[in-house]
């Protein structure tokens, strides 16, 4: 009977799936809602930790993780919102923790505003670094787009950014993005006056665009820069609708950790590549925004980047996502890893520096192979049965058994791939060192959020 107790064999490897006492702690508290074990929230608590979460189209994580959250979450929080699903479903809850706002891409005469320019410390000695910075966030990266050009198309537009902000200190409803790109698409001579006028600058970097540009005299390769420049501020042209709603500003994002508000970015799924630049930049100034208030709270503020891989490549992430998530909660969502790795570089290097990953409808290899992989193996046990005979045995045949240990996945690629729509893998640094297996769920069908939901009529 002794032989019932003995441990399971390790030899060549101990995966298996997270105990429930072994994660017991998530089963409590007010953090983010991850699924569900049994009839409780499975939850991640750490403050101070960010999210990715990998899930194909209509695989769920709209209805089970996203919606849920801006349900529950009681600190401030920017959503980007293809379709303006989350912003119809939530904005009347989200409204009894702060003020609501939407930067309506689809509709702007159904928008609130915000603009961009507002983010730059005018007269302040921090004013050519937000300018940069702006003009960083607008520029977005191309593979096959020289860097050079983008470097220097990038300190030009600060140039012009800075000689607007300045040239209009009084009158906001020049002080734009959209004055911006109509001084750099003026007619020759137009344009050529101006330069004239930016050498008269106070401000270096003003000053410096306006002398090389005319030291290059119109050649292929300023051709090329300003080309570049003017891409970037093309989503602001006059009448657009990223120029409607950023001619003036009903909040700040300065305050974001300190005053709870929401702020939802709609742009339709038709539009995302024309306007990537403008969702680049109102999540790159929301992340300066707290970085300059500095603050932390009870509930830090949620950025929850769904299609996150319409933003394009975004540097902080990249090189900084261990340091933001001093400031928020950070969630990014892509359709599977390859798709992150096909914009970052560094995508092994995010993906180790997020504390929680969950995995929705892997129909992916690449990304099936990686969960299988990291789990790794289990230590299994065969038996083997067979007969040998001797031409001088006494018995014509002997009887032969025994058992061998080997490895087997605890859970393969292939098996990955044919989970049940409503199973998730999720990963936790801190809370569990095994992976856990939950279960996800519709929110429209749990009675946590009865009440608090509106029909979206999409």
């Amino acid at each position: 009977m002794k032989l019932c107790f003995l441990p399971k064999p390790k030899t060549f490897g101990s995966a298996r799936w997270a105990k429930r006492k072994e994660f017991k702690s998530t089963l409590k508290g007010q953090g983010l809602i991850l699924g569900k074990i049994g009839r409780k929230f499975l939850r991640y608590n750490d403050k101070e930790g960010s999210t990715i979460i990998f899930a194909p189209t209509r695989s769920g994580k709209g209805v089970g993780f996203v919606i849920p959250n801006l349900l529950d979450y009681r600190g401030s929080v920017l959503c980007t919102d293809p379709k303006g699903e989350n912003y119809r479903i939530t904005k009347r809850h989200r409204k009894t923790y702060g003020d609501v706002f939407c930067l309506n891409i689809s509709d702007p005469t159904d928008s609130a505003h915000y603009n961009p320019m507002d983010s730059i410390r005018t007269g302040d000695f921090h004013e050519t670094d937000d300018a940069v910075m702006l003009a960083g966030l607008m520029i977005v990266p191309e593979k096959h787009s020289p860097a050079h050009w983008r470097n220097k198309a990038t300190e030009w537009l600060a140039g012009f950014i800075l000689y607007v902000a300045h040239k209009y200190p009084d009158t906001p409803e020049l002080r734009t993005l959209t004055e911006v790109r109509n001084i750099t698409k003026s007619e020759a001579d137009t344009f050529a006056l101006l330069l004239e006028d930016m050498q008269e600058s106070l401000i270096a970097i003003v000053r410096e665009t306006a002398t090389e540009i005319l030291a290059m005299d119109n050649n292929p390769e300023c051709n090329g820069i300003l080309s570049t420049l003017e891409k970037g501020t093309r989503p602001f042209g006059e009448g657009r609708a990223a120029a409607i709603i950023s001619s003036k500003s009903d909040f700040s994002f300065n305050d974001f950790n300190s005053k709870i508000k929401t702020v939802y970015i709609v742009v339709p799924p038709e539009n995302l590549e024309q306007y990537s630049s403008y969702m680049r930049v109102i999540t790159g100034l929301a992340i300066s925004g707290l970085q300059r208030e500095g603050k932390t709270s009870e509930f830090p503020p949620l950025l929850m980047l769904d299609e996150v891989a319409a933003l394009g490549y975004l540097e902080p992430l990249e090189s900084g996502i261990a340091y933001l998530s001093s400031y928020a909660r950070l969630v990014l969502v892509f359709q599977d890893v390859s798709q992150l790795k096909n914009i970052y570089p560094k995508a092994d290097s995010i993906i180790s520096n997020t504390n929680c990953q969950i995995y929705f409808s892997v129909n992916e290899i690449g990304t099936a192979q990686g969960i299988s992989n990291r789990i790794g193996h289990k230590t299994i046990k065969s038996r083997s049965q067979g007969q040998s005979q001797a031409h001088d045995a006494i018995l014509t045949h002997q009887q032969q058994a025994g058992t061998a240990e080997a490895a087997r996945l605890l859970i393969d690629p292939s098996e990955v791939t044919r989970l049940k729509i409503d199973e998730v893998i999720i990963f936790m640094k801190k809370e569990c060192i095994y992976p856990i297996f939950a279960k996800t769920f519709k929110y429209y069908e749990h009675a946590s959020f009865k009440g608090k939901f509106d029909k979206w009529r999409g």
